[in-house]
């Protein structure tokens, strides 16, 4: 991105050295042309900066991602849930809708 700034400068610098004449519409229209390659690299320069910012941000995103996908897969290979999954059953669903049947009635 810093070439294209140098690039851009070293061209304006030059058509100053030319001293180009502003009346005279070919000169008008290089100067402005130059003036919007100027805008268009500090454009760039911006989107640039933002993206960076925001690769920064994905890396440390993906960063915590890691982290927990490694804390999630330590406790899927610990033995210590196998118990409790074997002791869960749908009771307690099956509590619920009878609450909530008689709820209905209820009303």
């Amino acid at each position: 991105m810093n070439e294209l700034t140098k690039k851009v400068a070293y061209l304006k610098g030059l058509a100053e050295g030319y001293e180009l004449d502003k009346s005279n519409k070919e000169h008008n229209l290089l100067l402005n042309t130059l003036d919007c390659l100027e805008a268009i690299v500090d454009e760039i320069n911006c989107i640039y900066s933002v993206f960076e910012s925001l690769e920064e941000y994905v890396d440390m995103v993906d960063e915590d991602l890691s982290d927990l996908e490694m804390m999630f897969e330590e406790e899927d290979s610990c033995d210590c849930h196998d118990n409790d999954l074997e002791e869960f059953n749908d009771s307690w669903l099956e509590d619920l809708d009878g609450e909530i049947d008689q709820a209905e009635e209820e009303k």
